[in-house]
């Protein structure tokens, strides 16, 4: 259901842009509103839920964590994009950024060397 209403709202940003292509700032937005809301909701339910699991060995947590993590890092600074004139803040804003992709990288990482459960 997010899935098809996220495509509803890129197709209606590109409708109502000038240009052809949507550009990076409106897809984050579109993106931050659809993405860190599965991921928040799935933490949550695990801190809520008596504790069962090694978080740090589960690679949905990981993987949900880093996501989270990228675009608490990220929102800010997209929110603020076109108040940034200054060479120094749009490199402040570029470094946030690739930090927040070495957390979802390294958090994917940790994930795919997770050893895989048990099935019956």
């Amino acid at each position: 259901m997010l899935f098809v209403i996220f495509i509803l709202f890129y197709l209606l940003a590109l409708f109502f842009s000038d240009k052809l292509v949507a550009t990076a700032e409106n897809i984050y937005r579109i993106d931050s509103i659809f993405i860190p809301v599965p991921c928040f909701i799935y933490i949550f339910r695990l801190f809520v839920l008596p504790p069962t699991l090694n978080l740090l060995r589960e690679p949905a947590f990981l993987f949900n964590s880093g996501i989270l993590i990228y675009f608490i890092l990220t929102l800010p600074f997209f929110l603020m994009i076109k108040y940034f004139t200054s060479y120094q803040t749009v490199h402040v804003a570029n470094s946030v950024n690739e930090i927040g992709y070495c957390i979802i990288f390294l958090s994917l990482i940790k994930a795919y060397l997770c050893k895989p459960k048990a099935t019956k």
